[in-house]
């Protein structure tokens, strides 16, 4: 989006991040931005709501929002709010101006206070402090659960004296604290009746939460012996008395025993659990949900798959260059580290040329050793990629990039489907003419991916170390080979399959799979060169070794948001980019010198 403030009044262009739509009642507002800066789109709403605000220094960030619904002009702000928390940031009003400021120093500025259960929230409130009696339970026994459940930048201040619990949060943030508050403060005789609570996940999948959620809670109750038995209805709730140090305990409901009652359910259609449980139960399995529902790390992946074809220099591979490069100084400086050998060698088939007929053996050559894997450090990637290039040798297949979640297979086809006849069989045909009958051969096809196959599944730990289970493949269509009258494609692959430990932003390169192939070439005078018996005396044929080595360089990132993802792939998409026009340089630079010794 341009970065010229657009107005909130005039009829916008479409290609305008806000366009204003008036109808009889109501204005209405649709917002497009696409990767925009947080300032500008601050600039743009705050305009749209006739609003002044002061932004904190050192206040940055990428706004993505695209509202397919119209937004009334009255629920702007609360989007406006949900925007600056996404980022880390909130709205605070003092006096005729709104503070944009972080999440963690909200609390410090003045914020407006009330108190009680209800809430009294105006259109444009920012962090409210919300002081709350409690009624039927001690704010101490509660104390634990509430600082987990707390949102982002919220404070908690527990008074037991009074019984009073102080909680400054956003408007967002404050309804969800103040329905758990309204769940734990009931009298006893309530605790225990079962009720009906909606749970709505906002990360995770509603299914695979109340699997796990049974596994923990109801299958734990069956196989102790205590089948869910329904409580009698409860009676009348007594008229509340003011809190004393008398007041019974919920310490119970934080050990997470559940008692009573339990039904968990999944709604998939909206992505919600309904759980059927006593208020006390349902609290300790909030507990856990609050721990299980949170946003899935995730991975973005870059991979450069290349060929490298072996001169006199490197004929033993790539493995041995890395290991043995020398700096300018004269240094023995490796730019891996980390080599293992463990991987096995892969299969190789072989191969005719269908356009040229000539005969194409590819093996593995022994000298190369078994299949490598090594680790580069961020500042050597580029210079292995450039060591490369200078040799004028590299072939880049595919430098595919693609996003990952936590645990979950990504993978990449790249190439494609061909037709293969299996189970052929011979069926009779009977013409409508003559009468007679004959046996066809009969079958069915199924297509064959060929092509770049790469299948990568992440495993991060807390450390932002990342696990790779690697399975890597190129194949291609060799020459049709004809079985019983029957003619199928033969194909020729190529697969390496690794599981690797890399640290974030560093990068796993896997080498050693050297082909070999063998081309016979026949030259000679036309004619005179195919006289049967005494042609080869008029010729002459020669042998062309052609070894090539495939690499496949894998760089993980972890990644908190879909705007450090788009600057990651950016830098990588510059990186080939510098790479391949290095090449083509190179290229062109050898082509020139062989004309320039023709001349």
């Amino acid at each position: 989006p341009s970065a010229q403030k657009p107005l909130a009044i005039k009829q916008l262009k479409k290609e305008e991040p806000i366009r204003v739509e008036q109808d009889a009642k109501d204005r209405h507002v649709v917002l497009n931005f696409d990767g925009a800066d947080l300032g500008t789109v601050i600039s743009a709403i705050g305009e749209m709501l006739n609003v002044n605000y002061i932004l904190a220094p050192n206040v940055t960030g990428k706004v993505t929002i695209h509202s397919h619904k119209k937004i009334s002009i009255n629920d702007l702000f609360q989007v406006f709010q949900a925007i600056l928390e996404v980022n880390g940031l909130t709205a605070v009003k003092d006096g005729v101006v709104y503070k944009i400021v972080p999440l963690e120093q909200a609390k410090q500025q003045p914020v407006g206070v009330q108190s009680g259960k209800e809430l009294k929230l105006q259109v444009d409130s920012g962090f409210v402090t919300q002081v709350i009696h409690l009624e039927y339970v001690r704010a101490g026994d509660i104390t634990n659960i509430m600082r987990n459940l707390m949102p982002r930048g919220a404070d908690l201040i527990v008074y037991e004296p009074s019984n009073i619990l102080i909680v400054t949060a956003p408007p967002s943030g404050l309804m969800k604290f103040m329905k758990i508050v309204e769940a734990l403060d009931i009298p006893s005789t309530e605790r225990q009746s079962v009720k009906t609570f909606v749970y709505y996940v906002e990360n995770g999948e509603a299914k695979k939460l109340a699997e796990i959620l049974k596994s923990l809670y109801v299958e734990k109750k069956t196989a102790a012996g205590k089948p869910p038995v329904t409580p009698r209805p409860a009676p009348p709730a007594p008229v509340p008395q003011p809190a004393t140090p008398a007041l019974p305990t919920v310490t119970e409901a934080l050990s997470g025993e559940v008692e009573g009652e339990l039904i968990i359910a999944p709604y998939e259609d909206i992505n919600a659990l309904i759980i059927k449980a006593s208020p006390k139960s349902y609290l300790t399995i909030l507990e856990t949900l609050k721990k299980l529902d949170i946003p899935a790390k995730q991975v973005l992946i870059e991979v450069l798959i290349a060929e490298v074809s072996l001169t006199d220099k490197t004929q033993f591979g790539i493995e041995w260059m890395l290991k043995g490069a020398i700096s300018a100084e004269g240094k023995h400086t490796p730019l891996a580290t980390g080599f293992t050998s463990e991987l096995q060698p892969g299969t190789i088939s072989p191969s005719i040329d269908s356009t040229t007929g000539q005969v194409t053996k590819i093996t593995t050559t022994p000298a190369a050793g078994t299949l490598f894997a090594a680790i580069i450090k961020p500042d050597k990637y580029g210079a292995i990629l450039n060591a490369f290039a200078s040799l004028g040798k590299l072939n880049v297949l595919s430098s595919p990039h693609i996003l990952a979640m936590d645990n979950k297979e990504a993978k990449i086809e790249i190439g494609e489907e061909i037709p293969v006849a299996t189970g052929f069989q011979q069926q009779p045909s009977t013409s409508t003419t003559t009468g007679t009958t004959s046996f066809v051969a009969a079958g069915q096809i199924q297509y064959r991916t060929t092509g770049i196959i790469l299948a990568v599944t992440p495993h991060i730990s807390e450390k932002n170390m990342v696990k790779l289970k690697i399975s890597q493949e190129i194949s291609s269509r060799g020459v049709d080979i004809s079985l019983a009258g029957i003619t199928s494609p033969s194909f020729t692959k190529r697969k390496a399959e690794t599981i690797g430990v890399v640290q974030t932003g560093h990068t796993l390169i896997i080498g050693g799979l050297i082909s070999e192939q063998q081309n016979k070439t026949n030259e000679g005078l036309p004619l005179l060169s195919k006289i049967p018996l005494i042609g080869h005396l008029f010729g002459v044929t020669s042998d062309e070794v052609r070894k090539t080595e495939l690499v496949v360089m894998v760089t993980p990132h972890v990644v908190s948001s879909p705007e450090e993802a788009d600057a990651v792939t950016k830098q990588f998409q510059n990186r080939v980019r510098t790479i391949k026009e290095r090449l083509e340089r190179r290229v062109k630079e050898r082509e020139k010198e062989e004309e320039n010794k023709k001349e």
